[in-house]
């Protein structure tokens, strides 16, 4: 993992097409087999490990997420670089942050009336639910880095 302090901006990655907004709720399932997404509206290049921090970060298995389970999955198809690797924490994390400052801005500042609040309010809920949680541990098991 990256220490506090080391320049991740120096670092290179793979720029692919990416769905920018992949976790659960956006992935789809017929019983237990994957039968699509929905929601193209982030669609764009950029390094897949954003979209995969995003949808593993959004998963439980028995109250944990699934992060090696998660990467063995996706390298069975396409491996990923170091790089790409040691930056899904802080993807992850970054991630939670600037998710929960969004929610606050649609609700405070753009007044945003959600056709479905009450899904609206879970996905809050759960946000900050996780943004609690990075004060205790981080997506590879230990104190959380960035806050």
């Amino acid at each position: 993992m990256f220490e506090r302090g080391q320049p991740l901006g120096q670092l290179t990655f793979l720029i692919r097409p990416v769905l920018g907004d992949l976790w659960r709720e956006n992935v789809l399932f017929t019983k237990e087999n994957f039968s699509g997404f929905v929601d193209y509206t982030a669609i764009r290049t950029d390094a897949v490990s954003i979209d995969l921090a995003r949808l593993l970060g959004s998963l439980r298995w028995e109250g944990r997420i699934p992060w090696k389970a998660g990467l063995a999955a996706y390298e069975e198809v396409a491996p990923l670089t170091s790089e790409e690797k040691k930056i899904l924490p802080w993807l992850h994390e970054s991630g939670l942050v600037l998710g929960g400052l969004n929610w606050l801005q649609w609700i405070f500042v753009h007044r945003i009336k959600f056709l479905h609040p009450q899904a609206a309010l879970r996905r809050m809920q759960e946000v900050s639910r996780q943004l609690l949680e990075l004060e205790t541990e981080s997506p590879i098991g230990t104190k959380s880095t960035l806050l």
